[in-house]
């Protein structure tokens, strides 16, 4: 009983009703972080960096372009949320299996010092031959990724980065940046 309160309390405080409710039911794990099922192969002999494409989109991949960020959406809770996604050009075909890590930060002011970066929220989750979509090109795509917001949609200075691992042990990188360096 106080597992089943402990998780219904945390998705509303996540924006999230349930793990059956809106917007957690389009979500690929229900909202839930899960890095526990991931599993590299130790034979798998690919090596090289991931090739990586954000994006967005909650039933449907769509890139984003340099310098776009994902568009923030209120939920009817009054919390705010965006809708990931992400491309891998150069997947590992035997192993439909991938570690994404995501993290959003806010920068108000000297945001060309690291420092001044701090965390707005964090998720990890493994997604599988369930959810992942092998395209005409060969490429693995993933949507449907909720991440809650804290002050990030109204922020000056916003990032989105993407580590996205795969069985093989490869990873790759993906950012987007509403700051540049001058």
């Amino acid at each position: 009983m106080l597992a089943a309160l402990s998780l219904l309390l945390g998705g509303a405080l996540a924006g999230c009703v349930g793990p059956d409710g809106p917007p957690c039911e389009d979500d690929v794990n229900s909202c839930a972080n899960d890095s526990g099922a991931f599993v590299e192969d130790p034979t798998c002999e690919l090596t090289g960096a991931l090739e990586l494409e954000l994006g967005e989109g909650q039933a449907v991949y769509s890139p984003l372009t340099t310098g776009e960020m994902p568009e923030v959406y209120d939920g009817f809770q009054g919390a705010q949320h965006i809708w990931l996604g992400v491309r891998v050009k150069n997947p590992d075909l035997q192993h439909s299996s991938l570690r994404i890590d995501i993290a959003l930060s806010v920068c108000e002011t000297q945001c060309g010092n690291p420092q001044n970066w701090s965390l707005d929220n964090e998720r990890t989750l493994v997604v599988g031959s369930r959810t992942i979509t092998l395209t005409e090109e060969g490429w693995f795509e993933e949507e449907g990724v909720l991440v809650t917001l804290g002050n990030w949609g109204v922020a000056t200075h916003r990032r989105v980065e993407i580590l996205v691992r795969d069985p093989c042990g490869r990873e790759g990188v993906a950012v987007a940046s509403t700051w540049t360096s001058s």
